[in-house]
């Protein structure tokens, strides 16, 4: 699970096992909670056919409670849908950015 903290909104990774809650913030800085790009990771996971759910008093806290009959095959996709998953919403937010100005083409720094 470790390899999701690369992900620039992914501020903390907690749990025991694979009991695992992953909080999503607006800025890892500030920590700001982001329950709204939970919701849609969650979505997008499920239709791929991961459940995953949200906890957190701003629902930003992305849960992962397993049952025991959880193989490592299990763990692989789960967490190689949520990578796939969010390096999406990344490609797409770029995209936007380019769309709208904010952002330079090849080379260039973002605005």
């Amino acid at each position: 699970m470790h390899e999701l903290c690369v992900y620039p909104f992914v501020g903390d990774l907690r749990g025991v096992g694979l009991f695992q809650g992953i909080e999503i913030v607006k800025d890892r800085a500030t920590k700001e909670h982001d329950g709204e790009r939970a919701k849609h990771i969650i979505l997008a996971a499920r239709k791929k056919g991961v459940l995953v759910s949200r906890d957190g008093t701003e629902h930003n806290i992305l849960k992962v409670k397993p049952p025991i009959v959880f193989s490592k095959e299990h763990v692989d996709r789960l967490i190689d849908t949520l990578k796939e998953v969010i390096e999406s919403m990344l490609i797409v937010e770029k995209l936007e950015k380019i769309q709208n100005g904010h952002l330079e083409i090849i080379g260039r720094h973002e605005k």
